[in-house]
């Protein structure tokens, strides 16, 4: 896991460009594609102030201007067989 700046992955007018959150990247050679999973365990809306710690129970990623896909883990998997149907034919 790697920790990043948060402006290389998000955009919206609230984060806070100092701010970071961590990432993984897995290689699925299979499907010719890479997924990343992307932490956010701190605040990084630059409007907030206070504890600066992530509340999963006040999460709304879109309260700050964020426009973020949230998918569970069948999602995924149905989109990569999705994904390998269309390559394969």
């Amino acid at each position: 896991m790697w920790e990043v700046q948060a402006t290389a992955w998000l955009e919206g007018d609230r984060i806070d460009s100092s701010k970071m959150i961590q990432e993984e990247s897995i290689a699925m050679p299979t499907y010719d594609s890479v997924l990343t999973l992307l932490w956010i365990d701190k605040d990084i809306d630059q409007y907030v102030t206070g504890e600066d710690e992530y509340d999963p129970r006040s999460a709304n990623p879109t309260a700050i201007g964020l426009d973020i896909d949230i998918a569970t883990a069948s999602e995924v998997v149905n989109a990569l067989h999705s994904l390998e149907s269309a390559q394969t034919g």
